[in-house]
């Protein structure tokens, strides 16, 4: 009986950690999971940040990488303080805003702010 109540008490844990991750990851009012903007917005061949840096990205994807970054806002870091995060992401929304308004040097404002390395030392 005693093991049976730790082995409850363990998996409560487990889920209630779970819950509290996939809760973590997608902050209110977010249309997407930090791990799904990664993957689609950043890494791999088919990533958005490339195409739109280098001008090929086409008007729906523009706006469809930046409803992402808009949603990368509003998600909490896995560690590190709120405050460098929101600046952080606050300046790859406002870089790609200018690039779906077609300003001048805003692909380059774009790289600039998507530095990953910076990120992830401090929220990875």
């Amino acid at each position: 009986m005693r093991t049976m109540l730790v082995m409850a008490a363990a998996l409560l844990v487990v889920s209630a950690g779970a819950l509290s991750l996939s809760a973590h990851e997608k902050g209110e009012g977010s249309k997407h999971k930090t791990e799904e903007i990664m993957k689609k917005g950043f890494k791999g061949d088919k990533a958005l940040l490339p195409k739109v840096a280098k001008g090929k990205a086409t008007e729906k994807e523009q706006k469809e990488f930046l409803s992402m970054l808009e949603s990368l806002s509003k998600n909490k870091p896995h560690k590190g303080d709120a405050a460098g995060w929101k600046m952080k992401t606050g300046a790859l929304v406002t870089a790609m805003k200018e690039v779906v308004e077609g300003k001048k040097g805003a692909a380059a404002k774009l790289g600039k702010a998507a530095n990953c390395k910076a990120c992830h030392t401090s929220h990875k």
